[in-house]
This record gives C-alpha cells, structure tokens and sequence, in this order.
C-alpha cells in the first residue's frame, strides 16, 4: 500500500480533536503537495486550526512550515523563502528537530537555486543530521535526495548516484510514490552521463511504472523528458520525439512552463537533427516567446542559438546572424555554470589538501596551550613549515580562482570566433555559386546573393577582430600579472599592477559594485610583482565579499616619506574592534565535523613584511573597512 493511501486511512481512524490528526495531517501534506495544491491548502488550514485549538506546539511551528512549502511548490521561492525562514526559528525555539530539517532542507533547495552552492549545501548537510538525530527517516531520505541532485549539479556523478541509491532504498521501504520516483530518476540520469545508456534507460522506465496512475504528472514529465534524452544518445530518434511530445503534453497541462520550454527547446534540436526544420522552427520560436514572457533568459540564450542554427539550415543567413547576436550577447551576461563548476571543484580539492593539515595544527595548538613547554621550539618549527605549505596552498587556490575567472572570460571571445564559421562556410557556398552563375565581373558584382553574402562576411570579420582583440587584452593582463618571462625582483609600476588585477577580477566585479580609483602620482618601486600582485587580489576579494551584492569600493595611492601608500576601502558591514586585531592571525573554524583555517590576509601580511613594509586596518561598524598598506621606494629587500 502506498504511502499516502496509509496516511488517508490513518486520517480517518483518528480522534478528530487528537495531537495524533495533526501529525497524521502535516505528513500527509508533504504527500498532496505535488498532486493537489488546493488540498494541500485544505490539509494546511485544518492542521493550522487544530494546533491553536489544542495548543499543540510543534503543530503550530509547522504553520509557517506549510506556508513555505506550499509556496514553494508554486514557484514562489523568494515568498517562500520568508515563510520557511519564520518556520524555522520557531522550530528552534522549541527544539523542534523534524521541522527544523524539513525547513532547513527546502532553504538548501531554495539557495541552491539562486546560485549559492555552498550554502545550499551545508543547508542540506546540516537537514540531514537533524533528520537523522530525529530519527525522521521520511525526512533523511529526502535530504539523500536533494543531495543528490546537488552532486548531480556540480558533476560529481559518482557522488550524486550513491546518494540517490540510499534515498530509493528508503523510499522503496516507506512506499512514498513521489520519493521513490524522483530517486530512480536521479539513478538513471547519472547512468547516462557516466556513459550508460542501457542501464538508464532500465531506470527511467522502473520510474514511470512507479508512477503509474499516481498523478504526479510533474514527475512523469520530467522522467519521460530524461527517457527521451536517453532514446536520443541511443540512436532511437523516433522514440525520443515521442517522449519529448508526451512530455510537452502534460507539462503544458499542468502549466509548468519552465519545464514546458525546456521540452520545447530539446524537442526544437532533435527535429533539426533529424532535418524537420520546419517544424524545429516553430518549437523554436515558441520556446523563445515564451521564454521572454517568464524572463528566463538562460531558455531565451538557449533559443536564439537553436533558431541561429535552424535559419543557418535554411540559408537565411541574415535571420541567423541576428539570433546569433542575441545568443551571444547574452551568453556573455549570463553566469558561465562550466567556469564557476570548475573553480568550485578546484577549490574543494584545494580544501581536502589543507583540511589534514589544519586539523594537525589545530591539535598542536591546544598541547601547546596545556603547557608541553618543553615541546615549544620543536612545536613552533613544525606550526612554521606547516604555515608555508599553507601560504602555498593559498596561493595555489588564487591561481585557482584565477583560472576560473579567465576561462569565464576568454570563452565568449572564444565562442564568437567559432560560432561565426558555419555562417562564413555559408557564405562561401553563396558566392561560389554566384559566381559560377555570372558571365561576367559587372554580373557578379550586380547579384543580389552575391553582395549579401559579403555583407555577412565583413560582419563576421568584425565579430572575429574584436573576438582576437579581447583575447590579446585577457592574455597580456594575464601576462603582466605573474610576470611569467621576468626575474622577480622588477622595478615597477604599483597601478599596473593593480589595473591587471582588476581586468582579472572582472568577472566577481558584479554591475551593483563601483570601483573608485584616486591614484595619486608615485614613483616605480621595487618588489616581487607576482606576490605584490598577490596581495592586490586577496585584499580585493576580500573587499567584494564583505560588499555583497551592492557597494563601492575605493582605491587611493599616494606617496611621501620615502613610501607609497595604497588604500582599499569598501562600504561593507565593517569590523568589530576587538575582531580587528585577529584579522592576520590563522582563523579556525569549523563546519559541520570538518575545521576550516583561513590563510587569505596571513599570506597579505607575510608578503608585506618580506617587502619591509606594513598593512593596517581601519574600520568603523556600519561605515566599511580601509587597510591602509605602506610599501617602501628605496631597494632595501
């Protein structure tokens, strides 16, 4: 018998004015969410009620609980965000673990969605042990699923398919239809992209029979969307159509519209895989007509480069190359998910490298503290060859988020060069057939064809020249800034520096952040430019993240006194006082079961000093934060 049959027939056993209805209703609303909103809300309102009337507590916590969740599946993230928020500091307030975790895990899911990964994550983590020290094994199973799906987000397949196997082997146990679907699912998803056509397609297809009569038809829709995609890799076109359109059939349905033009787009590229171009183009053009009425600009991105294809198909090369534009226009605006998935394995690997290390310094830290005075020296030396592996390790994860931030960067450029060629193949064929057709130079010149086409192709060469220019200016950035083929010690121009630096950073330098710059006239100093440079990117980086999401940073050069000072304001939260004198200290910390050490402003202020010069730092709550850096002229290093 299937959960929520159980739940119903518990329901009617139950003493209408009874603690055990109140449960029974809050769990079984987690089960209609996804088949009826309308009772859900009904489930909601009755449970809202018994719990004042009886003065149930817990039940009362889930009041704003099943707001937010009911919201949530109505595609109201940032209202239900607020909902599930209220929840869950009520849920806290009285200990409250299964509420705790069933908000925590849909805020992961919530965070997830706008962009913040590590937040979501830890959300997630943190749900399931809630779950599981609540012993809430329906809760813990869906917290295996969502981390699933992370996993899945950030191409850890491996991960991602070991997480959905234990949510599948709960929900299997539980009978819960919904959970059990989404997790085959998810299994046959990773068998498909870790090259297992066959064995994904077993699972989607147990995912569907799950489903079978169920009327989950959101589930359906996106299990039968997979199936195609499976059909697809394994060559049955013909099968993948019809999955795509009987997808489209209940996502259209049941009004699920980001879902509806994903099928739409899919759908668009099969056809013209399969040289129904007519037909491709008209699912094209919807997707993208659709797409501008919700703003969902990465499925907008994703049309114009399919109609940019499709009118390529045809030979209306101008109608392609305005889609083309477009495309590529906003794929520029748009968050590169291939760059910032590779910086975020990056910097994981980079975490592991350090986290046994941290932990062994923060072990030695405390016998130091229990007063093994005579292990000291011993003690310091090793604290002081681990802290140069750290300050490595800190320089390797900026090299990192460099990288990262460069291929961001240099694959527009790069994506524009090579978008334009099969307009340009296009081209060609226009003008060798035109001028084959001509018997004469005056002939060719007057074709229609023939002059259309080399507008084209000028506005490609165009497209192509700016493409170059922007990978030079990236390359010669890139170059000044590690000054990769000159000795270290150079005589050199702070605000170079600084100007490298920042056309680095260009992808966390968000439209909301101004960058002020008051350089004042300095002489060339001497330094090691790579670390100086360094320097420049954690104390910016810094700057970026104590802003947020809107401010202003400042930055001021001047000099006097034999020195040149350089400051770098931002409008952040500030600093508390008593914090401030810790900034350039090893800062533990610890997340979850693992202790976490930030090395960022230790490596500014090591660098600083094998300069001969100082950092300080002034901040005012509420105002920002200005670290006031002094470096000598003179060749003293």
């Amino acid at each position: 018998m299937k959960r929520t049959q159980q739940l119903r027939n518990k329901l009617k056993t139950a003493k209408h004015d009874s603690i055990e209805r109140v449960d029974i209703l809050n769990d079984l609303l987690l089960e209609v969410l996804v088949l009826d909103l309308e009772e859900a809300a009904q489930i909601a309102r009755e449970s809202a009620e018994l719990s004042q009337k009886l003065k149930y507590q817990k039940g009362i916590c889930r009041i704003r609980l099943n707001e937010g969740a009911i919201l949530f599946n109505k595609d109201e993230p940032e209202k239900a965000k607020l909902c599930l928020l209220d929840a869950l500091k009520e849920c806290e307030a009285c200990s409250y673990a299964k509420g705790q975790a069933d908000a925590i895990l849909r805020l992961g899911v919530i965070e997830w969605s706008f962009g913040e990964i590590e937040t979501g994550f830890e959300y997630a983590q943190q749900a399931l042990n809630l779950s599981r020290k609540a012993k809430d094994k329906f809760m813990e199973a869906w917290g295996y699923n969502v981390l699933g799906a992370f996993y899945y987000d950030v191409s850890d397949y491996k991960s991602s398919l070991k997480y959905f196997e234990k949510a599948w082997s709960v929900f299997d146990k539980m009978q819960s239809t919904e959970g059990e679907a989404r997790a085959l699912n998810g299994i046959g998803n990773n068998h498909l992209l870790m090259g297992n056509p066959e064995k994904a397609l077993q699972y989607q297809e147990r995912c569907l029979k799950s489903l079978h009569s169920s009327g989950i038809k959101q589930v359906e829709a996106r299990a039968r969307h997979d199936l195609a995609n499976i059909c697809k890799e394994l060559g049955n076109y013909d099968d993948a159509v019809q999955h795509f359109r009987e997808s489209l059939a209940i996502r259209r349905s049941i009004e699920h519209f980001a879902g509806e033009i994903t099928t739409l787009l899919y759908l668009g590229e099969l056809l013209l895989e399969m040289n129904e171009i007519e037909e491709s183009r008209q699912l094209s053009e919807e997707a993208l007509q659709k797409a501008e009425k919700i703003n969902a600009r990465p499925k907008i991105c994703k049309a114009h480069q399919n109609l940019s294809l499709i009118f390529t198909a045809c030979g209306r090369f101008e109608e392609a190359l305005i889609h083309y534009k477009k495309f590529h226009e906003l794929e520029k605006e748009i968050y590169h998910e291939a760059a910032d998935k590779k910086l975020e394995h990056l910097q994981a690997a980079q975490q592991v490298e350090k986290s046994t290390r941290e932990a062994e310094i923060y072990r030695l830290r405390n016998v130091e503290l229990k007063g093994k005075n005579q292990q000291l020296k011993k003690l310091l030396n090793e604290l002081r060859a681990t802290q140069t592996q750290l300050v490595h390790s800190e320089k390797m994860a900026t090299l990192g988020k460099l990288a990262a931030g460069i291929a961001h960067e240099i694959n527009n450029p790069i994506g524009a060069a090579s978008s334009t060629n099969q307009v340009t193949e296009g081209c060609i064929e226009k003008i060798e057939q035109a001028v084959d057709d001509s018997a004469s130079r005056e002939e060719l010149a007057a074709s229609e064809s023939y002059q259309k086409a080399m507008r084209i192709l000028k506005q490609n060469a165009q497209v192509i020249r700016s493409a170059t220019e922007r990978i030079g200016t990236i390359v010669k950035s890139l170059k000044s800034f590690v000054r990769l083929d000159e000795a270290e010690i150079q005589k050199v121009d702070i605000h170079e520096g600084i100007e490298n630096t920042l056309a680095l950073m260009a992808h966390e330098l968000c439209d909301e952040i101004r960058v002020v710059k008051k350089y004042g006239k300095v002489p060339e100093i001497y330094c090691f430019p790579a670390e100086l440079n360094q320097v420049f990117m954690n104390l910016l980086s810094n700057a970026v993240q104590a802003i947020g999401s809107k401010g202003t940073i400042h930055i001021k050069t001047f000099s006097g006194n034999g020195q040149v000072d350089v400051q770098i304001s931002d409008t952040g939260p500030g600093i508390k006082s008593n914090k401030i004198k810790k900034l350039f200290e090893f800062d533990f910390s610890q997340s979850s079961s693992r202790v976490k050490m930030a090395t960022g402003l230790v490596t500014v202020k090591n660098i600083v000093e094998k300069h001969k010069g100082t950092i300080e730092v002034e901040s005012k709550i509420g105002q920002g934060t200005t670290f006031i850096l002094q470096l000598p002229i003179g060749k003293s290093l």
